[in-house]
């Protein structure tokens, strides 16, 4: 078995239950941050570009660790046989559905891919998954392939696709719209951001506390909010 989370908390919190029934891989990436390249990108090049991304997000860990990371994780998913059974533990945030997404591209990609089960919780469940059906990983590999062609292609898969079997993705996607940038840089975040200092709101810890209110999900990291402060300074 593998099973993939959605972040160290949530392995932690899995090997607490005493299941050791596997293998356990951690999907540590942030696709809201930085550059996603085409979906035709070969995936060394892809990677190497999100590391590059990732280091500016996070200058103290060396670009050079974060690839090997990325790499580690991809050759993961490309050596799962088609006997092994795959378990994704997530929730339901924007920033989890990307994660997601890449995952299931990842896994579509696979000469035969495997039974794959998903926990989609908020918060991660570890008593409750459902098997997908083989359409189900295609819908979800379809989802990247639109995130990384842009906002038309997700237009477009939005308006012909049901995503009654992945509706939490469906959520994601929509909100993930909501911030590729306007014509002049703005996104729904950096206006929500903008909206609580015009309300007189200051201090990054107040701030941050405060975002998560205009949100059904919660998805944003401090770190990630940090840099869109820092974003919101230039766009004013």
């Amino acid at each position: 078995m593998r099973h993939i989370f959605n972040g160290d908390c949530a392995c932690e919190a899995f090997r607490a239950t005493g299941r050791n029934d596997g293998e356990l891989l951690v999907w540590r990436e942030n696709y809201l941050w930085g550059e996603l390249p085409g979906p035709d990108t070969p995936t060394e090049e892809f990677l190497a570009v999100r590391a590059r991304a990732l280091a500016r997000m996070a200058p103290e860990i060396p670009e050079a660790k974060i690839l090997a990371d990325l790499t580690a994780k991809e050759a993961a998913i490309a050596s799962i046989r088609p006997d092994e059974t795959v378990y994704l533990w997530f929730d339901c945030c924007m920033y989890d559905a990307l994660l997601l997404a890449r995952i299931f591209d990842r896994l579509n990609r696979l000469p035969a891919p495997p039974e794959v089960y998903l926990s989609c919780a908020e918060p991660v469940d570890f008593h409750h998954t459902r098997r997908l059906t083989p359409g189900a990983v295609r819908l979800g590999a379809a989802m990247w392939q639109a995130i990384t062609s842009g906002k038309e292609a997700i237009d477009a898969l939005l308006a012909a696709v049901d995503f009654s079997e992945l509706p939490n993705l469906r959520e994601g996607l929509e909100r993930y719209r909501e911030d590729i940038p306007d014509a002049d840089g703005w996104t729904r975040t950096l206006r929500q951001l903008q909206a609580l200092q015009d309300r007189g709101i200051t201090g990054f810890d107040a701030i941050f506390q405060a975002q998560a209110t205009y949100e059904k999900h919660p998805f944003m990291g401090d770190s990630h909010c940090r840099l869109l402060l820092l974003r919101l300074r230039e766009l004013r």
